[in-house]
């Protein structure tokens, strides 16, 4: 039996984000930053069961007109990183 670790995870997300037309949140970019909004990333966590797909939203809106990108909504459930890549395998496999 083959060990799935966030390695694994990792690569399967960016096929997935890739087939998709999804960007990849850069952690790496300032809070305020428009490419955030809607952007996915992988939040991963073996203590707390494994692997999801996360997506920033916009926050509210400050009275400057800035908006900070840190509001997160889950994609999909918090899944072992085999249950990931096989979920994820699928979604490929399946879409057109």
């Amino acid at each position: 039996m083959t060990r799935y670790t966030e390695r694994d995870c990792i690569a399967a997300l960016e096929r997935l984000a890739a087939a998709r037309g999804w960007t990849l949140a850069d952690y790496s970019w300032p809070i305020a930053d428009k490419r955030r909004d809607g952007a996915v990333f992988l939040d991963y966590n073996p203590t707390y069961g494994g692997a999801s797909i996360r997506a920033y939203v916009a926050g509210t809106p400050h009275d400057d007109g800035s908006v900070t990108y840190t509001a997160e909504t889950e994609i999909t459930p918090r899944m072992s990183p085999r249950e990931f890549c096989d979920a994820v395998w699928f979604a490929l496999r399946t879409s057109s």
